[in-house]
């Protein structure tokens, strides 16, 4: 019973880390703005860009993981004869 719980939570971790990000792009800083906060405006930037590039992994993974699911709930049924 504990693992289909286990599956099924990191299906949904998965599936909440391939969606993309619905936070609003901030635009560029003005003139005269903190450096500190420029960089970390960047570094944002690239945390989103880095995370979109992953979501192809991650919807591979779990497409993998729901086919396993399924091919293992049609070996534990008992067969009709």
């Amino acid at each position: 019973m504990r693992v289909p719980t286990r599956l099924a939570t990191l299906t949904l971790l998965l599936a909440l880390a391939a969606m993309p990000s619905a936070a609003p792009q901030n635009p560029a800083p003005a003139r005269g703005a903190d450096p500190v906060d420029a960089r970390l405006q960047a570094l944002k930037r690239q945390a989103i860009a880095d995370v979109d590039a992953m979501q192809a992994l991650t919807q591979q993974m779990i497409d993998r993981c729901s086919a396993s699911a399924s091919w293992a709930s049609r070996r534990s049924r008992p067969r009709a004869t």
